[in-house]
């Protein structure tokens, strides 16, 4: 298991960096492409690192689960795959307590499979815990609203609606 380094603090910087420029008036950003566009190539960029942050290894065992999506009869099986990467990446030696920001993405995928399964309250949960270890997390700030939407809490929806995404400095 990876602990704190300086692949980790690479990753961070680079997320970082990546959440800045999803400022339309970022000087990084192409100028010939849109906001629009300049946000998705970021996005994209985003997601390669929180999917691969374990090495391509783990990160196509991400993506064998996501794969058998597309069948609901499925489902159960894919929220225990999904358990058992959590389990396995984001638990220090002889804890019992989840450190998600280890590695986001399996909780990320799991949240949004209980979503699609209709286990909001877990879903929900999930996201919370996953925007806790990195708040920066647009899938999650994203799943959230959805989530609160769905269990017609627009007090909810709104109060991370409104939260955004933090302000990142490379400072922290």
């Amino acid at each position: 298991m990876m602990g704190g380094g300086i692949r980790d603090k690479s990753f961070l910087e680079r997320e970082i960096e990546l959440i800045s420029r999803l400022d339309p008036h970022h000087p990084d950003n192409n100028a010939e492409y849109s906001d629009l566009q300049n946000q998705e190539i970021v996005v994209s960029e985003l997601w390669t690192i929180w999917y691969g942050e374990r090495g391509p290894l783990n990160e196509q065992r991400l993506r064998n689960i996501e794969e058998t999506l597309g069948d609901p009869s499925q489902w159960e099986n894919a929220e225990q795959q999904y358990l058992d990467l959590i389990n396995e990446h984001c638990k220090s030696d002889g804890e019992s307590k989840l450190n998600l920001s280890l590695w986001v993405e399996p909780a990320n995928r799991l949240a949004t499979l209980l979503y699609l399964m209709g286990k909001l309250k877990e879903s929900k949960a999930w996201c919370e815990a996953i925007l806790e270890a990195k708040p920066w997390h647009i899938g999650a700030l994203s799943g959230i609203v959805m989530v609160c939407v769905q269990l017609k809490d627009e007090e909810g929806a709104k109060k991370y609606i409104e939260m955004g995404l933090p302000n990142l400095s490379a400072e922290m």
